[in-house]
């Protein structure tokens, strides 16, 4: 990494301590607002009328490990199960979670277990429905086609995976089954365009969580990531125009 690349770097990480700061403060008084993702919000609204129904949901968070380069769609999974089982553990049938890892396994048990205490409704919980369907690609596939039951009306899919997200959304659609998708995958997003009720594309993945629930630090995040995309564009433009003339 030579002196250039250096300083980018901490002008970066400057730029986003700062950046998240600020825009936490700026808005708190709705100075900014972040950009809406209507299939989000329609699928909210299907699952809080399922719910109304009586009806169960059944979320799926994907299957990769938290380490791995894709570990931040588990990330925003696991934030988004927060926030959609503050409302599903309010139905008298809670929801099944599925996950194909055995860390967010745990960690989405943890998460349901303290949506549970804060209702204090902590009787209802059944470590039998959140829980892993399979350690790998397909098996995890298979594992999860079976939690969508006859009192299964909405599935919702986040996470890591690939084109074999089809077979859930197939299998749902022949079940009558709503559901959206929301992968990091390019070949699963373009499965999901195709099957899928509602599709969420490419970063728009880390808005879901504050499309749910909007607060000061997710909304700071968005546009903090907003910014620094235009940052990255406008250095790329810059450093072509001084490769060209000769200066790098």
């Amino acid at each position: 990494m030579n002196e250039y690349q250096s300083n980018l770097a901490i002008f970066l990480i400057l730029f986003s301590v700062i950046s998240l700061i600020s825009l936490a403060v700026l808005d708190k008084k709705k100075w900014l607002k972040i950009r809406d993702l209507p299939s989000v919000k329609n699928f909210y609204k299907i699952i809080g009328f399922s719910i109304e129904q009586g009806k169960r949901i059944h979320i799926s968070i994907g299957n990769s490990k938290i380490e791995h380069l894709s570990g931040a769609a588990s990330l925003i999974s696991l934030l988004t199960l927060k926030k959609l089982s503050e409302l599903g553990n309010l139905s008298d049938k809670p929801p099944i979670i599925t996950s194909g890892n055995g860390d967010l396994s745990i960690l989405s048990q943890d998460i349901i277990k303290n949506s549970y205490k804060t209702n204090n409704s902590f009787e209802k919980f059944d470590k039998n429905r959140v829980y892993m369907t399979g350690p790998t690609r397909f098996s995890y596939i298979s594992g999860t086609l079976s939690a969508n039951s006859d009192d299964i009306d909405t599935q919702t899919i986040i996470g890591h995976i690939g084109p074999e997200i089809g077979i859930l959304l197939d299998d749902a659609n022949r079940k009558h089954i709503a559901s959206m998708a929301a992968t990091d995958s390019l070949s699963g997003q373009s499965v999901s365009y195709v099957m899928a009720d509602e599709v969420v594309f490419g970063e728009d993945i880390f808005a879901i969580p504050a499309n749910i629930q909007e607060n000061s630090i997710n909304n700071a995040s968005l546009q903090t990531q907003d910014f620094l995309r235009i940052i990255a564009i406008i250095i790329l433009i810059f450093s072509c125009v001084l490769k060209l003339v000769g200066i790098l």
